[in-house]
């Protein structure tokens, strides 16, 4: 669950929404990612109300609900001193390390798999580099797993636009192979942004 499924538009109705997803979780698990997002509005945002009204439940059902959070690092540090007893209510913190080149690697060689596409070493060996890269260049921002979902999207993307190009070039009668429809090319994977 995310922000929008605990914060409203209009006054009062965001703690009636979050007490609604409470009551769902209740006797299991109340899961929030980027819960940051929460705080993020402001004082006077819809956010805080959302998180008084979490602090408060978890006060009064400490024995039926286990709230989990998770983000960022430096974001949920900030999260938690959003309300002051934030921290009391959250007796343990995991610190997931970030995934290496390598397993990064191994997740963009899945989801290729999974929808049937095609590469080949050299472009493995393109992609592990850009990921490599991808995290020295901006380590605190960098997304991690889900760079290896942006980079995979900017590829299919490349390939489609590559195809369409060759396709201007084909008679009415050709077509493409089947192959070349799901095979990256080296070319497709996209040069890495640098920021200045």
């Amino acid at each position: 669950m995310s922000r929008a499924d605990l914060v409203a538009g209009y006054v009062g109705q965001t703690a009636l929404k979050t007490r609604e997803k409470i009551n769902e979780a209740l006797d299991g698990v109340l899961f929030i990612d980027e819960a940051y997002a929460l705080e993020r509005g402001g004082p006077a945002d819809f956010g805080r109300e959302a998180i008084d009204t979490l602090v408060k439940a978890m006060e009064d059902f400490r024995e039926r609900l286990l709230v989990v959070v998770a983000g960022y690092p430096l974001e949920m540090s900030r999260f938690i001193t959003a309300n002051s007893g934030l921290k009391s209510r959250f007796g343990l913190t995991i610190d997931f390390p970030d995934y290496q080149p390598e397993e990064l690697l191994a997740i963009f060689k899945t989801k290729a798999a999974k929808e049937k596409f095609l590469l080949g070493e050299p472009v493995e060996e393109k992609v592990y580099l850009h990921l490599q890269s991808a995290s020295k260049s901006d380590p605190a921002r960098y997304g991690n797993a889900r760079a290896v979902n942006g980079l995979f999207e900017r590829m299919k993307t490349n390939l489609a636009d590559r195809l369409v190009l060759g396709e201007l070039q084909m008679t009415y009668e050709d077509t493409p192979d089947e192959s070349e429809l799901s095979c990256f090319t080296v070319g497709d994977v996209p040069l890495l942004q640098t920021k200045n």
